[in-house]
């Protein structure tokens, strides 16, 4: 059937193996995207079609790589972004011959390659594992460390229920308050109340109660603390908040409160957030970590064998 237009959210794993390794996953996040499969810098193929031609039947390879600008065919890669051009015959570096070729994982740990005899036609599915190769023939090429991703794909959103337990945590509203003196430069945290448990990670995911402040105007500027509002969910290491905001939590446990103060160049930088934060403002945010959650897995790196 293929995905719904306007219905289905969709992901599947992808990455470009040259010769012994592969490259860095491409960072689509400015690229046109006309029909709604795209993706970002996290290894996977976002596909949620917005029109007839990304949807059912026409979720295809070919519409993927004709967004991100991979020239396909079966006998050339082309990648201009990774600045990679390779032909079959190609020599990689330890002199053995390349070809072109597109293999889908399978088998429930999706170690088990199948290549694929029309690449372009390749119909994308809900949590597909797939490799684009220039490789020798005899080299053997394992999933890509984007197949981790699928587990916590980063568009999707990070939602924590506010147990009685967990509201039990939050508290009343701290009392805001901007130090006095020059404008921080650094990073700088200061724990107004520990927590316990497990610590933050760089890939935590947390629910956290906040009161952001402008340094310049020391009023909060954006806050859920209100007990009708429900907890702010983020996966960390994602880029989803301002990097002082990521940054600023590590460490922290559950039930704890943290003052961060956070300088521009980890905060709104020079263009601010109009109209509410200008331009090279610091920033103080409070926060409440009220609920935490590891990630199930990650993956570190590929074998690969030839």
């Amino acid at each position: 059937m293929g995905p719904v237009v306007n219905v289905d959210h969709w992901h599947a794993a992808y990455g470009v193996y040259d010769c012994d390794r592969y490259l860095d996953s491409i960072d689509g996040s400015e690229l046109a995207d006309p029909d709604g499969i795209h993706t970002h810098a996290d290894g996977l193929i976002h596909i949620h079609p917005f029109t007839d031609r990304a949807g059912g039947a026409n979720a295809t390879l070919r519409r993927f790589t004709g967004v991100v600008g991979i020239g396909l065919a079966q006998d050339r890669l082309d990648v201009d972004v990774l600045k990679i051009a390779r032909h079959n015959g190609d020599r990689c570096p330890n002199g053995k011959k390349g070809s072109v070729r597109v293999l889908v994982f399978g088998g429930a740990t999706h170690s088990e390659p199948v290549e694929v005899a029309n690449p372009l036609d390749l119909r994308l599915e809900q949590d597909q594992v797939i490799a684009i190769v220039f490789a020798p023939d005899s080299q053997l090429i394992g999933p890509p460390p984007s197949m981790s991703e699928l587990d916590d794909p980063a568009d999707v959103p990070v939602e924590f229920e506010l147990t009685p337990e967990r509201r039990a945590l939050i508290g009343e509203e701290p009392k805001v308050e901007v130090p006095t003196g020059a404008k921080p430069d650094v990073l700088t945290v200061q724990d107004i109340e520990m927590g316990k448990g497990d610590a933050v990670g760089p890939s935590s995911k947390v629910g956290v109660k906040f009161v952001l402040v402008t340094w310049s105007a020391g009023t909060a500027v954006e806050s859920n603390w209100e007990d009708s509002a429900p907890l702010l969910g983020l996966a960390l290491g994602r880029d989803t908040v301002v990097k002082g905001f990521d940054q600023g939590m590590q460490g922290m446990r559950v039930g704890g409160l943290r003052r961060i103060l956070i300088p521009p160049n980890l905060g709104f930088g020079t263009l601010g957030s109009p109209p509410v934060i200008g331009p090279n403002e610091s920033l103080v945010l409070y926060v409440r970590l009220v609920a935490l959650q590891a990630p199930r897995f990650e993956v570190t790196g590929t074998t690969i064998a030839s």
